[in-house]
């Protein structure tokens, strides 16, 4: 006999004894079943940590003890005649830029010449010798003289780069066609330094022209170094410059 609701025989019924908790505190039961509780049971195992994939190495390239050392080697090349305090702050400047420094003094067919070859190689030898001195961790100057083309010479010492001083706007331009010239013909690149203000209109045409008409020597001071004075007062003690004041003969 099936009873009514709320009769005492309802407390009999197997479905009647689902609907009711076995306790208190036990969680509402559902259609068909307990309610799933879904923050209950054993914690999940945190997943393993994927392995670490290892960096491509970067390649290094280690130098044998066969291989040459890499030389950044450039010339300064002028006539030098006579050499001037701008030349030499080319010189002091271009010496922290490289590693090995040429200056090399060659002959102006188109200018007569002041002092001989061998004359101004001994007074920029002398200037470099005091410059190497003064600071001998900067790179290396030596002094060569040479004949012919620069960019022939610059092959013969393996230097890769002519350094040239700039002090105006006409030099640049006249520069910068010989530079193009010498990439193209020689495949070799000109590097360009604006010298001192200073010395921006110091030339070496114009001191053999003060030399020649009689100019004070000593008011050369500020744009010669002190040994091209002493030798300009001994050649003009000596000979004087008439030779600057002849014709220029092809």
């Amino acid at each position: 006999m099936i009873g009514t609701p709320g009769g005492a025989e309802s407390s009999n019924h197997p479905m009647a004894a689902r609907s009711q908790p076995d306790h208190p505190d036990a969680p509402p039961q559902g259609r068909g079943g307990p309610a799933l509780d879904r923050g209950a049971g054993p914690a999940l195992a945190p997943r393993p940590p994927l392995p670490a994939v290892p960096a491509a190495p970067v390649p290094v390239h280690f130098a044998r003890m066969t291989d040459p050392p890499c030389i950044h080697r450039a010339i300064y090349s002028g006539s030098f005649d006579p050499v001037t305090l701008g030349h030499l702050d080319v010189i002091e400047r271009g010496r922290r830029m490289f590693d090995d420094l040429i200056v090399a003094i060659g002959r102006n067919i188109d200018k007569r010449e002041l002092f001989p070859l061998r004359r101004r190689r001994e007074m920029v030898e002398r200037l470099v010798r005091e410059m190497n001195d003064g600071d001998p961790l900067a790179g290396s100057v030596r002094v060569e003289t040479y004949q012919g083309l620069t960019v022939d010479f610059a092959r013969s010492v393996d230097a890769s780069i002519i350094l040239r001083g700039i002090r105006n706007i006409s030099d640049l331009a006249y520069e910068c066609q010989l530079a193009m010239t010498n990439r193209q013909v020689a495949n070799i690149e000109t590097v360009f330094i604006v010298t001192d203000q200073a010395f921006s209109y110091t030339s070496s045409s114009l001191i053999r022209q003060i030399a020649a008409l009689g100019g004070d020597l000593d008011s050369l001071s500020a744009i010669v170094p002190t040994i091209v004075i002493e030798a300009l007062k001994e050649m003009k003690a000596a000979s004087g410059f008439a030779h600057l004041l002849e014709e220029h003969k092809d």
